[in-house]
């Protein structure tokens, strides 16, 4: 082909005529193939010598593409391969002297782009790659000719990284080259290219180079003001300019600081200043963000960074528009990114930022000027802005200012939910709904009796919206309401509920029936039982809707119905729900199986239900498996396909979840990894349910989640899979103890699968952990082996397998070790005067990577710790030769904070699992050690310290040690006493949690074993029984929750026991204990058996006794009020007590029979007591028909 057909060749690809372009490409494709060297020399003739500048423009990009293949870096279809040595130094070469001779900016652009491409495959070696093009750049970037300049630096851009040896060498004339670039003054595109120069120097080289740099940041900044100002002509330059900012902001922030409070000065302008275009005001605050996130230090040494951000923020806020169809769009209605938006988000990243305390008095003060308006002007924006910027921050609240902060907060939030424009009363409800999410229980154990109240007059809100997002409020509310508290409301809620739920026409948004359905589901999730009377109505109602509203916009609230039936039958229990469970699980079987859209929300609320169901029905559910088994599993199995990155559109790479896999990409979609996530979690409830009901689809099950175990796409995924694998485990070896029990011999085929199950699962958890870097990662693999192992028990694993476990663990300890010591080298130091906050900064993610690190190490500390549970004699015969000396170099006296907590914690675990085994090998070098860490100074040495004296207190062995431990702790509690500063007793708390409880347990284990407490011996100068005093003045345990359940428990269980000590002489310390209790009743620190022992002991005590405790000073007013939440819960136990044993006496009204539910249902009566039914109040004599005198 000739240059003249060639060129006709490269007119038809402009033809308006399909056939006529198809024709054309083909026939190029054919060319390049057949031909590549004449293909390529035919497009650099066309390129150096056609006088019509598109045709140069269009050879360029041809040329680009048909090596493509090789600047992507791929073999496959790669045509430079195939070019003979003499065309690939023709490209080279007609590249490097285009670049000189072009003066069409229209090709050169062309050019460049081509050039940047070609030069990461072409410059990987320096000395001996592309030599002209690096000498014809240094060339052109010191030319006088502006556009011969602007040339050099847009391709020199592009370069950078692959030149870094080059311009290091010459960082100082590249200083030179960028700063007379960025002051030239007759040439925009040389000012406009060198800041992009920068940006990649910045992104891509050290510190010593860009640090020459930094002077052209005023220059920089100069340069984008100069663009604004003609913001017609120049606004995609100034957009470029600042992303590019963001960009060396994100990479190294640090670049700007030596001029940051000018460079935010001028940011905060643009942000504030009406008059820019959106995109760069909402540029500023991302580049003020980036910096916040990345240098927290120190952007708050800018002055008033914050103090002026903040009210730049909420002054974007204010742009809110005043929709005339606010009233009628749906909350999710997607829009495109507003001021609003870009406002109310930046106040959420920068308190999250920059921290609560330097953030926080801003925003509420600014908030309170903003109300203030909005009075004085009758301003709804001002309110709404002031109410959703409290709504962004508020979850950044410390705990110990709670009480401080939130009854303000809630004040506001009520007053302006009756505000007169509905825009307002909107935003009250979702800031309400918002904070009590954020702080829950706190805000529904202390606001509940305001705010129920008020989120039921809002249901009732003239306007429709705003009644959907009360129910939306109360569906955040009421999660973590207690059912005490709600019983008194749920009458008048539920009544308007149903009404919103049955409401019909056009007014009806359709976002109010979804917030209306979901909010029935959290009330029946709260009253369980007591749902019962209105199960009759809403069933039939949510039936409906499952019937009638069939349109596609109606998918959502279907799945929602679906999910309020399944959670109603969760509530109200099989008996009840058992006929319209089968019918609900027809319908989801049907639509499932139907083949719904992949974002057909009804989808993921089926899935969802169907767990919910199997909970319910239990056995009954059984049936269901042959129909849904199958499609899980298909799911699991669900093979990843190769995915050819360059020929794949870009929207569809966007939706699929990218991996290399033997050294080829491989991908899934995105709503694929989804399904396999929810399969794997769907699959694992029906094994906690159904347990060895399960047996038929084991080993099929096994077979694709093990597989899961190494999957490639997800992290979640492997993680889920760990948890079904241990549930597979548990319930295989359910079936093996069951076939034990009930046949003799040995259950061969069982046991054996059990064994591979166990062993095929951490052999591949072990490969993956070999492959993995991120520490998150590892530590969930870690805890997955020790979940596995927990699962199988004992008996199932030889001395050999144990042994190799054992090996994997330490050698991932050993590395896990290392990197923290390497690390610990990598700590910067300040290398010049004003490095301080980079320092600081630094520090602070170093340190969150060995905090990292150190759950890592405990977590396989935890595998380890789980053999010696599960087989403590093999583990002592195959590894504790190898471990105790492991432990015995972390405990080192000049070991790290971090190792010698480590240390503590495996000496934990030999005390509570090795006991007495082999003591005299570990026992006394391990406890003296644990003895002095008690009085360390560090808590993370000090808790652990404790905490093995706990555990050591019920070995024999012991007992002489019982002095020397009781004296420390008691000074360690009695030092805490006397610690005056919050900031310490806060930090210390969990420790000394630790402490307490080993106190107790030395009095309880040792008290009638050790001469220093038995016959009236004296430690601390305290008798025995002083000793138990001094113990239960520490008591509650709020700081660890784990111990302070494990304290409260066994002190219920002293009490149940009349244990003298605990007791007290005549019971005397039984109103401590009370009040004790009662602290902890429904918090962190109790258990659910807890609570009830609580109830219990309350209900038996009655109230006549405890209004005396009360009237004698006996409970301190925090104690009273917690007393007065228990018997509130005492009411409802016994009302369902009476419901239940109504219905099993056969008089439960039948539904037909219960009244209809409607708006002006009468109210039913509150089980609650009155307040004179207290038992802090004396007139009502009994609670329930039963009290005792304690």
């Amino acid at each position: 082909m000739d240059l003249h057909q060639f060129c006709q060749l490269l007119d038809a690809f402009q033809s308006p005529e399909n056939a006529i372009r198809s024709q054309a490409e083909s026939a190029f494709e054919s060319l390049k193939q057949q031909d590549p060297n004449g293909t390529i020399t035919l497009l650099l003739t066309v390129l150096r010598t056609h006088t019509d500048p598109n045709k140069r423009r269009d050879a360029c990009i041809y040329l680009r593409t048909t090596l493509r293949e090789f600047w992507m870096g791929k073999e496959t279809n790669n045509i430079w391969n195939r070019l003979s040595p003499h065309t690939q130094e023709a490209v080279k070469t007609a590249l490097v002297d285009s670049i000189e001779a072009e003066n069409s900016t229209l090709v050169m652009d062309q050019i460049c782009d081509t050039v940047g491409k070609m030069a990461g495959q072409l410059t990987g070696d320096e000395e001996k790659g592309w030599l002209p093009l690096t000498e014809e750049l240094f060339s052109l970037v010191q030319s006088e000719d502006a556009d011969k300049r602007t040339a050099g630096l847009k391709v020199l851009k592009e370069c950078v990284d692959h030149l870094p040896k080059t311009l290091v060498q010459h960082q100082d004339a590249l200083a030179q080259v960028i700063s007379q670039s960025i002051m030239n003054t007759h040439s925009f595109s040389v000012r406009f290219e060198s800041i992009g120069l920068i940006r990649a120097v910045v992104d891509s080289l050290d510190r010593p180079v860009w640090k020459k740099l930094q002077g052209s940041l005023p220059h920089i900044m100069a340069s984008l003001g100069m663009m604004l100002q003609d913001q017609k002509k120049h606004l995609d330059h100034a957009k470029e300019v600042i992303e590019d900012m963001i960009t060396m902001a994100e990479s190294e922030a640090l670049f700007f600081k030596p001029h940051l409070p000018g460079i935010v000065t001028q940011m905060l302008t643009y942000i504030r200043t009406s008059t820019y275009e959106d995109d760069i005001r909402q540029l500023a605050v991302e580049f003020l963000l980036t910096l916040a996130q990345q240098r927290p230090k120190a952007m708050g040494k800018v002055p008033h960074f914050v103090d002026h951000f903040v009210p730049a923020c909420m002054e974007l806020m204010l742009e809110v528009e005043d929709d005339p169809e606010w009233q009628q769009n749906d909350d999710d209605d997607d829009e495109d990114t507003t001021n609003y938006d870009v406002g109310e988000e930046a106040l959420d990243r920068i308190a999250n930022n920059m921290g609560a305390e330097d953030v926080l008095p801003h925003v509420f003060r600014n908030a309170s000027v903003f109300l203030e308006q909005g009075s004085k002007h009758n301003s709804w924006k001002h309110k709404l802005v002031a109410i959703m910027s409290i709504s962004q921050v508020a979850e950044y609240i410390d705990e110990d200012e709670l009480d401080s902060y939130l009854p303000k907060i809630i004040h506001v939030l009520l007053t302006n939910v009756e505000d007169v424009h509905p825009r307002v009363r909107f935003a009250a409800l979702h800031a309400i709904g918002q904070v009590s999410l954020d702080h829950n229980p706190h805000v529904q154990d202390n606001h509940a009796e305001q705010i129920l109240p008020a989120i039921v007059k809002a249901l009732n809100d003239p306007e429709p919206k705003v009644c959907g997002h009360a129910a939306a409020a109360f569906v955040n509310f009421g999660e973590d309401v207690d059912e005490a508290t709600l019983l008194p409301h749920v009458d008048p809620l539920m009544n308007r509920l149903y009404a919103l739920l049955a409401a019909s026409g056009q007014h009806q948004i359709r976002s109010i029936k979804d917030h209306s359905v979901t909010a029935i589901a959290v009330v029946a999730g709260v009253v369980e039982q007591h749902f019962i009377k209105f199960y009759t109505h809403i069933i039939p109602l949510l039936k409906t809707i499952l019937a009638q509203c069939t349109s596609k916009d109606d998918r959502r609230l279907r799945g929602k119905a679906y999910e309020c039936i399944s959670l109603i039958g969760l509530a109200v229990g099989r008996d009840t729900f058992r006929n319209d469970a089968k019918e609900v699980m027809q319908s989801m079987i049907t639509v499932y199986g139907s083949g719904l859209d992949a974002d057909d929300p009804q989808k993921e609320y089926i899935q969802e239900a169907f767990p919910r169901m199997c909970r319910v029905l239990k056995e009954e559910f059984i049936p269901y498996l042959s129909v849904l088994m199958p499609h899980y599993l298909s799911t699991l199995r669900t093979q990843a396909t190769e995915v050819d990155t360059d020929a794949t559109p870009e929207d569809e790479i966007d939706d699929m979840s990218l991996a290399m896999v033997d050294q080829k990409c491989m991908g899934l979609k995105t709503t694929v990894v989804e399904d396999i996530q929810q399969a794997v979690t769907i699959i694992k409830t029906f094994l906690e349910v159904l347990g060895t009901d399960f047996r038929e689809y084991i080993p099929t099950t096994t077979e694709a989640v093990v597989a899961l175990l190494s999957f490639h796409f997800a992290d979640d995924v492997k993680t889920k899979a760990v948890g079904a694998m241990a549930e597979l485990i548990r319930v295989t070896r359910e079936l093996v103890e069951q076939r034990e029990a009930s046949q003799q011999g040995q259950p061969a085929a069982e046991r054996e699968l059990l064994v591979n199950m166990v062993v095929q699962a951490i052999d591949r958890i072990f490969k993956c952990m070999e492959e993995e870097e991120d520490l998150d990662n590892l530590r969930a693999q870690a805890m997955g082996i020790t979940r596995c192992i927990a699962a199988a028990k004992g008996g199932v694993l030889n001395d050999d397998q144990l042994s190799r476990i054992c090996e994997c663990t330490i050698t991932q300890l050993t590395e896990a070790t290392h990197r923290r010591i390497e690390r610990e080298k990598d700590k910067p130091t300040p290398q010049e005067p004003g490095d301080t906050e980079e320092v600081e900064d630094d520090m602070e993610l170093i340190e969150e990577e060995q905090e990292a690190e150190q759950s890592l190490r405990s977590s396989l500390a935890e595998v380890l710790a789980v053999i010696m549970k599960h087989y403590p004699d093999a583990f002592l015969r195959t590894s504790a030769s190898k471990v105790i000396p492991y432990v015995g170099h972390f405990l080192q006296p000049n070991s790290s904070v971090a190792d010698r907590a480590l240390g503590l914690y495996f000496i934990c675990d030999f005390l509570e699992h090795l006991q007495d085994r082999h003591f005299h090998e570990w026992g006394q070098q391990f406890v003296a050690k644990m003895l002095d860490c008690v009085l360390d100074d560090h808590t993370e040495i000090k808790q652990p310290a404790c905490y093995g004296v706990s555990l050591a207190s019920r070995l024999s062995a012991f007992v002489p040690a019982v002095q020397v431990a009781l004296e420390r702790l008691h000074h360690v509690i009695v030092q805490q006493d006397k610690n005056t500063t919050q900031k310490k007793r806060k930090e210390m708390q969990p420790a000394i949690d630790n402490a307490v409880s080993a106190y107790g347990e030395i009095l309880v284990n040792c008290g009638s074993q050790s001469p220093a407490l038995s016959g009236g011996a004296s430690v601390c100068g305290m008798t025995l029984q002083q000793h138990y005093g001094f113990w239960l003045d520490h008591l509650p345990l709020r700081a660890d929750p784990e111990e302070g359940q494990k304290v409260h428990e066994k002190l219920l269980k002293l009490m149940n026991q009349n244990h003298e000590g605990v007791l007290g002489p005549n019971r005397c310390h039984l109103p401590r204990l009370v009040g004790i209790l009662s602290r902890v009743y429904k918090t962190d620190c109790s258990t659910d058996e807890c609570n009830t022992a609580i109830l219990s002991l309350l209900q038996q005590i009655g109230h006549e006794q405890l209004h005396q405790w009360q009237q004698s000073g006996a409970f301190k007013p925090k104690e009273a009020e917690r007393i007065e939440k228990v018997w509130k819960d005492i009411a409802v136990q016994s009302a369902k007590q009476q419901h239940q044993a109504a219905t099993a006496a056969g008089h439960t009204p039948s539904p037909t029979a219960q009244q209809t539910l409607h708006p002006a249902a009468p109210h039913v009566p509150s089980p609650h007591p009155s307040p004179e039914a207290s038992p802090l109040h004396p007139q009502q004599q009994t609670f329930g028909g039963t009290h005792a005198a304690g």
